[in-house]
């Protein structure tokens, strides 16, 4: 039965350029005419990838942050009385004299600096776990003579946010194993809290967490995804724990239902007044692009933190 299947054109567009979402509109006028705040992102000036800010209205875009370990940073992040702003860079250990059959290990830096990119310091740096691939050294199939490698363990900091009086950040630290072909294997999450004054770690975890966001009512949205029912005995889901206590309480505000194995809502963020937020959500299937490339569809939800059962789509 299958010989006989039969596919048929039913449409035939004629594209003499990628396809792209038209902008709809100028800023909104409240944005265009506030002066209180302004954006920090990632932006491509005088062709170079860097942390730039901007006017609210998207005027006045500079740079604030060229980099030290790679282009320009990412996930800026204000604190919440706009004087600082927190930037991650990855990086693959390497170090001078090292051999070159070394496998490095991924590791992420901190940097803070002030609103206008002054008095910019490195205040923390995660450490990895670096290995020679194969023993003896550099010994990789399909050589017959290696012992099986031990793989390179990669730290890095996936994300991160202030805390509501700025004295602490929560770090969103994962880790996985790096072999010398490249392959990496699924990243364990934790979120662990660093003490900006010091620059040291405090004893509190949340583990299984995947992603943050610190409100100023003093409560922290992450996910749990694929690992969590596995290693922690977590569901999966998207949820808040108090800070206010000590260790922080944990509140699962809504579970994944999706069979699939994916998750179903990812970046979790609050409003400013910490009664709603905000998911990207995966819808199923995805659509061809002219250059034969496939996108995925994206969902954005809104939920009420008191009735979160019930969220609705934006867009």
């Amino acid at each position: 039965e299958a010989a006989n299947l039969a596919y048929y054109i039913d449409q035939l567009q004629l594209l003499t350029s990628t396809v792209r979402t038209p902008i709809e509109s100028a800023p909104p006028d409240t944005l265009v005419n506030d002066t209180s705040g302004a954006f920090v992102g990632t932006s491509i000036i005088n062709n170079k990838l860097v942390t730039a800010r901007s006017n609210l209205s998207g005027s006045d875009l500079r740079a604030v942050f060229t980099g030290n370990l790679d282009a320009g940073g990412k996930r800026p992040r204000w604190s919440k009385d706009g004087q600082l702003i927190g930037v991650l860079e990855n990086q693959l250990q390497s170090e001078p004299g090292e051999q070159s059959s070394t496998n490095w290990a991924q590791i992420t830096a901190l940097t803070l600096m002030n609103a206008d990119g002054s008095n910019q310091h490195e205040l923390y740096r995660t450490i990895g776990k670096k290995l020679v691939p194969g023993i003896p050294p550099g010994c990789v199939p399909p050589r017959t003579d290696c012992i099986q490698e031990v793989p390179a363990i990669d730290s890095f900091i996936l994300e991160f946010d202030w805390s509501p009086d700025g004295t602490t950040l929560a770090l969103n630290i994962c880790s996985n194993a790096r072999y010398s072909n490249g392959h990496t294997n699924d990243s364990i999450c934790t979120i662990q809290f660093l003490d900006v004054a010091t620059g040291s770690l405090q004893a509190t975890k949340i583990t299984a967490a995947t992603g943050v966001h610190w409100s100023r009512a003093n409560r922290l949205l992450y996910r749990v995804g694929i690992e969590g029912p596995l290693l922690y005995g977590k569901a999966k889901g998207i949820y808040e724990a108090d800070m206010s206590v000590n260790p922080p309480a944990e509140r699962l505000v809504f579970a994944h239902i999706s069979r699939i194995k994916t998750f179903e809502d990812v970046a979790p963020t609050w409003s400013p007044d910490g009664r709603y937020f905000v998911t990207l959500r995966f819808i199923l299937g995805n659509h061809y692009k002219a250059d034969a490339s496939s996108d995925t569809n994206l969902a954005i939800m809104l939920f009420d933190r008191e009735n979160p059962d019930n969220p609705r789509q934006l867009m």
